[in-house]
């Protein structure tokens, strides 16, 4: 072989030798001084394109010199198409990029000055747009290739060359790699960015970072770039093009200063700490060591990492090191504060006496031997660190003397002694506050990592008068609807009592630490102001912003407790200081995300909660964050817990109520309308229908276009959804819409043709028989039903029902009592737990068909939504028997079951057709060819290409040779149809098989079914197929050419 102009046969030979080695590096010195001295506008460029082809194969050379030689190869040759290379610097910079991620420093600077020279000749940010596909490469060391040569072109051309927001996106989650190397160099790179904006337009920058903390659920990364932009340096490149950091990462074991600042810290341990600087690492080494002095400091490197879920809430056995130390000095000085270098402080006393076994964070927890008698000595409870100073400004209550019947509280395991001894504090100017009330050790259960009293319902705790209500009382202050009524009667039956006292737990929690107070109240040290607001309390603040940096402090402690009074603050502010949220709306809304994603599920449904009175009190101020807030909310619909669910319909249902329409329908729509799971997608649908009905028909569809199209294609996707749950709203939208007098019209023009009929089907039966299965099928989500024992119904069932009595006469009713009666019967029947009650089930459903079929028809959905499951259970006889039932039903039914296709298909062909068991492949074959004799075939082409795609062994070979079959049938009415879903199937099967293997395909193989689809194609295209394949890779082009050759 020879490549013309350029390569002779003997060159050829020698470059691919693979024997000797030194053939091929003399092979490719004598390329360069070919390249170096030839004029390559005489060399056609079918010639260049093939050379180019050439050396990304010479790239694959495992010789060291072979690939250093390529490389400068590539540089002259960019050099010597300077004026030209526009044509051809794409296939440059694929060829280019296959050599990152090389370990040694030559081979390194070569490539970076192909990247340079390639970006002198063409615009830089279209090399750009290629180079940063590979930053999601497998190997971090391309991954930080690519982050040099970005940098490295920052730093060289002006930035007007550049698409700096589409790079801070492509870039920005390279900054929470796990790769440190990755990490510390998106960080230069970020820099360069900052540095690139001007002062004010430095949004494309903030909102990637956002983007990244939200999506990666991470914390402390804005923190790292923020400290890394004030470094107010640049990285730099050495004189051979090597990007040289600015930021320098202290090696392992070398001594560095304790702080080492939030970028560094970020660089070295990434997202394994919350926040830059870590509070929970330093609390937990403390935990392990105790004081230690300077020991401590001496080790800044060796803090324990606490992974996920690890270090955060020490369950109270944990802890029992505290109790075990001996009371020394170190155990004096423990409770001492420390706080760091120009850091304020804000601390309260505490009683060694005052425990608190519901704030382990906030009190030492000092066994007292029942032979102290002297007054004790209050202790500064220890701030972890600078960041959480100002949320420990909670007062610690003292024990009253009240509190000398019980001295002793057992707390899971652990000893704790209270003295019986009258307690003082401190300093009496300071408020004394009520104290916990007393909790019996048989009443403690353990949940969600704390601790909460559950007494019987009919018992309650007695609390001091002097105590405050608690926590029931601050979320009392949601009235969250649907909210069950307990039983008045106490249970009987110890399991009914357990699971009440269980249910009773979410509602009732311990009082609150402090009394409910509407001013600041003087601190002792430095005369510094403390919080002492209760989330008990409804009216406003005094001092609302310092409140709001309060309630953010509290919410990033680690106790859920704390989260829980920061999220009540910030309940409170909406109510009352909507200017004061409104000057930091998107901090706020921020925090909410991240708390209604918290695996507490308490935290979670204060955070849904605080989100719905934002909706209802800012009103069309909170449109801009609608996007990310809605789609948090509806990832929460999938929960099991029903509270969670309600106060996620109640904060929605706000939304749409207060928001702008517009804005909603958008968020609903860029939300999770797509999202993988059934539940999501009915939540979503359910409350775009109730904002589309909110507008009215004749304002949605005589809006702009775009938004009109957009509104039409999201409906009748969700019509047609695989989910009876979903299935609902979309055809209750389309019924809804298809009012409008010009709605057949617009339906022409947004919806693709081969799925017209089908969507004109489902609105002539929606209009000819009503909502019907939507108006009785309750869905099935989770998220929709009414709660067991609760008591309670849900707004839909209820609207449901109305809807029926309204707008059904007595005839209907009677109809879609007998369909919705006939659809539990047989579905009862296919999801029975005897094999046999379902083989009984599935013979109904063939006898239906053949003396009921109408009725089958209009219950097509709920029963093969039945039926499908059939296909997919262990039994291989109830398969077997359910695919020939199968092959029955499609020649009974034939072109009516064109609505459930899209079910059933993945159902066969992803189970079926590889199965060993000869007979059930042979009826998962005949169904195949019952569904192709009886459908209309347009409506399978896109089906099974899509298959024929991803499956493999032998149902990828049935499926390509069914393709061939379509292809032969269709292309004469739908030339351009099949040319888009058949042709791309077969460049994509070109593409991915070897060419040896393509021409020697044996019989039965993928290789044998592709040569029989290109084949097919070319009898019917003739040359046309050669032409269409001009735009595909080379190697495709090149697959093609063979096997008509071989034909």
């Amino acid at each position: 072989m020879m490549i013309l102009g350029l390569i002779t046969q003997e060159l050829h030979e020698q470059l691919l030798d693979p024997k000797n080695y030194q053939n091929r590096t003399n092979g490719v010195e004598e390329l360069k001084h070919i390249i170096s001295e030839l004029n390559l506008t005489s060399v056609p460029p079918g010639s260049i394109v093939e050379f180019i082809h050439f050396l990304c194969s010479l790239l694959d050379d495992s010789n060291f010199k072979v690939l250093y030689g390529t490389l400068q190869v590539i540089r002259l040759l960019i050099q010597k198409l300077a004026f030209s290379l526009d044509k051809y610097f794409k296939r440059i910079v694929l060829v280019a990029v296959k050599a990152l991620g090389d370990t040694r420093t030559v081979s390194r600077t070569e490539y970076m000055k192909v990247f340079r020279e390639l970006m002198e000749h063409v615009v830089p940010q279209k090399v750009l747009n290629i180079v940063v596909g590979r930053l999601s490469h497998k190997n971090s060391r391309v991954r930080e290739d690519v982050l040099n040569i970005i940098t490295a072109a920052m730093l060289t051309h002006p930035r007007s060359d550049f698409d700096i927001p589409m790079l801070c996106l492509e870039v920005a989650p390279c900054l929470a790699d796990r790769k440190r190397k990755v990490r510390h160099a998106a960080l230069e790179l970020f820099a360069v960015f900052d540095h690139c904006l001007d002062i004010g337009k430095k949004q494309p920058l903030t909102k990637a970072v956002d983007m990244v903390e939200l999506n990666e659920d991470i914390e402390g990364l804005m923190a790292a770039v923020l400290a890394r932009q004030a470094r107010h340096i640049l990285p730099r490149l050495s004189s051979e093009g090597l990007t040289e950091y600015a930021l320098v990462v202290p090696k392992p074991g070398q001594h560095c200063s304790p702080q080492l600042g939030a970028d560094l810290e970020w660089v070295l341990h990434g997202g394994r700490m919350n926040s830059a600087r870590s509070y929970r690492n330093k609390q937990d080494s403390d935990r392990l060591f105790g004081n230690l002095g300077s020991l401590t400091d001496d080790l800044p490197l060796q803090r324990k990492i606490s992974s996920a879920g690890k270090g955060k809430n020490k369950l109270p056995w944990e802890m029992s090191s505290l109790c075990s130390l001996p009371k020394g000095k170190s155990s004096e000085k423990e409770g001492q504060d420390s706080p760091s270098r120009g850091s304020p402080t804000f601390t309260s006393p505490a009683s060694d006496s005052g425990l608190s076994i519901f704030h382990p964070r906030l009190s030492l927890m000092v066994v007292n031997s029942p032979g102290n008698s002297g007054p004790s000595k209050p202790h500064a409870a220890r701030v972890p660190s600078a960041k959480l100073r100002s949320s420990m400004s909670m007062d610690i209550s003292c024990l009253s003397q009240r509190d000398k019947t019980s001295p002793e509280v057992g707390v899971m395991g652990q000893r704790v002694t209270y003295s019986n001894r009258p307690m003082d504090c401190e300093d009496s100017n300071r408020t004394i506050e009520a104290s916990p009330p007393l909790v019996r050790p048989e009443d403690l259960q353990l949940n969600d990592n704390a601790l909460t009293s559950a007494g019987s319902l009919a018992k309650e705790t007695p609390v001091s008068p002097t105590s405050p209500l608690g926590f029931q009382s601050a979320l009392k202050c949601f009235d969250p609807p649907y909210q069950p009524s307990p039983p008045t009667v106490p249970p009987n039956n110890p399991k009914t009592s357990a699971r009440l006292r269980k249910t009773a737990g979410l509602n009732r929690t311990r009082p609150s630490l402090s009394h409910c107070s509407d001013e600041l109240s003087q601190g002792t040290l430095g005369q510094k102001q403390d919080l002492t607001e209760s989330p008990e309390c409804t009216g406003p603040f005094s001092e609302p912003e310092l409140v709001m940096a309060q309630s953010f402090s509290l919410i990033s402690s680690d106790n859920w407790e704390m989260k829980i009074k920061g999220l009540m603050f910030l309940r409170r502010l909406a109510q009352h200081h909507l200017d004061t949220i409104q000057t930091r709306l998107h901090d706020v809304c921020l925090v909410l995300i991240q708390e209604v994603k918290s695996l507490a599920s308490t935290v979670s449904r204060v955070a849904v909660g605080t989100l719905g009175e934002l909706y209802s009190r800012m009103e069309c101020k909170m449109d801009q964050e609608l996007e990310a807030t809605v789609r948090a909310l509806l990832q929460k619909a999938v929960e099991r817990n029903g509270f969670i669910r309600q106060e996620v319909d109640a904060a929605l249902a706000a939304m749409v109520q207060h928001c702008t329409p517009a804005r909603c329908i958008h968020a609903l729509l860029a939300g999770e309308l797509s999202n993988l799971n059934s539940a999501v997608r009915a939540c979503a649908g359910q409350h775009l229908a109730d904002v589309l009905e909110e507008v009215g028909v004749i304002r949605l569809l005589s809006g702009r276009k775009d938004a009109t199209d957009r509104i039409i294609q999201a409906v009748v996707k969700l019509a047609q959804d695989s989910a009876q749950e979903a299935r609902i709203f979309g055809r209750r939208m389309l019924l809804f819409l298809s009012s409008h007098r010009d709605f057949e019209k617009m339906l022409e023009k947004c919806i693709p043709k081969k799925d017209l009929p089908i969507v004109q089907n489902i609105v002539r039966t929606l209009k000819t028989k009503g909502l019907g299965e939507t108006a009785q099928d309750p869905p099935s989500a989770r998220g929709r039903r009414a709660l067991p024992g609760s008591g309670t119904i849900t707004a839909l069932t209820l609207t449901r029902k109305e809807s029926n009595s309204q707008h059904g006469s007595k005839p209907s009713v009677h109809r879609i009592t007998d369909k919705t009666e006939y659809i539990k019967q047989l579905c009862t029947l296919l999801n029975s737990k005897d094999f046999r009650e379902r083989i009984k089930g599935i013979d109904q459903l063939v006898a239906d068909c053949q003396t009921n079929p109408s009725m089958v028809v209009k219950s097509l959905f709920p029963v093969f939504d039945a039926f499908k499951e059939r296909l997919l259970e262990s039994n291989r006889k109830l398969n077997l028997y359910a695919l020939e039932s199968l092959k029955k039903i499609v020649c009974l039914l034939k072109g009516d079951m064109s609505q459930v296709v899209n079910i059933l298909l993945p159902a066969i062909t992803d189970n079926h057709l590889n199965s060993n068991n000869i007979p059930i492949y042979c009826a998962a074959t005949e169904v195949l060819g019952e569904l192709m004799l009886n459908l209309d075939n347009i409506l399978l082409l896109e089906p099974f290409c899509a298959k024929a795609r991803f499956l493999s062994g032998k149902a990828k070979v049935d499926l390509i040779g069914k393709v061939a079959e379509l292809v032969t049938e269709l292309y004469p009415r739908k030339p351009k149809l099949v040319e888009q879903k058949a042709l791309s199937l077969l460049w994509y099967l070109l593409g991915t098989s070897s060419h040896s293997r393509t021409v020697s395909a044996r019989y039965g193989s993928v290789n044998w079914a592709t040569a029989n689809l290109c084949y097919a194609f070319h009898a019917l295209m003739g040359p046309g197929l050669a032409k269409s394949a001009v735009s595909q890779l080379p190697n495709v082009q090149k697959a093609l050419n063979d096997l008509l050759l071989l034909k």
